[in-house]
């Protein structure tokens, strides 16, 4: 082989192996989002591989964390699956807005080929810090795949990891407060009358005196012609 030929082959198996490197192990049972605000209400959807190419998922169970019970408000039926909140009397399904230890989903039947994508609603805790959950995954001949493997934060990847939830700070709410200052209404301008003139009222006095000077001399003029 020659040493140009060599070359090219290096490179090639360099370049192989820098893009394995660069994928993203992929996560065989995964939740989305996987963030949420201490707190809050978050819908949630949990992902996983049916890996058997003869058998397909019909039993899927989430746990919370030992000790750790989390309210489950909401487990929405999924094509064939329906699900409930663990923890109710005798080993049965609990009651959805109660704190519960996991949740579990259940369906007759399905096809290898199938990826169960699985949604539900938790009210999170009001502490921030990381949420370490385990899932067991049950096939139709009787198998189980155990996802249950602690993942810490800035850890490698375990080979069979549990999914995990990151718990944040809740968010800052601004509020305003009411307003204290009180409106002065504006007065109300009243226009007053003005005063009558006193002179205007001797004037109107005089005017009418002579009138009646004037009819009385009248009166007395027309008499004395008469007679």
């Amino acid at each position: 082989m020659s040493i140009r030929s060599r070359l090219v082959t290096c490179s090639s198996i360099a370049v192989l192996a820098i893009g394995l490197g660069a994928l993203p192990a992929f996560a065989h049972a995964g939740i989305s989002p996987d963030t949420a605000a201490a707190g809050s209400e978050q819908a949630f959807t949990l992902t996983l591989a049916n890996e058997s190419s003869t058998a397909a998922t019909v039993k899927v169970e989430l746990f919370f964390p030992d000790g750790q019970e989390i309210p489950v408000l909401a487990v929405p039926d999924a094509g064939e699956w329906t699900g409930a909140p663990q923890g109710g009397a005798g080993g049965g399904p609990g009651s959805l807005g109660d704190p519960a230890p996991g949740i579990t989903w259940q369906r007759a039947g399905g096809t290898p080929d199938e990826d169960p994508a699985l949604a539900f609603t938790l009210r999170m805790p009001s502490r921030t810090g990381t949420i370490q959950m385990a899932v067991l995954q049950t096939y139709s001949d009787g198998r189980v795949d155990r996802w249950i493997e602690p993942w810490p934060v800035g850890q490698p990847e375990p080979e069979r990891p549990g999914p995990r939830v990151t718990v944040t700070e809740a968010a800052a709410t601004t509020s305003t407060a009411p307003s204290t200052t009180t409106e002065v209404p504006a007065p109300t301008t009243t226009t007053e009358p003005a005063d009558e003139d006193p002179s205007s009222n001797r004037t109107l006095l005089v005017a009418a005196l002579v009138a009646v000077g004037v009819v009385i001399g009248i009166a007395v003029a027309v008499r004395r012609r008469r007679r």
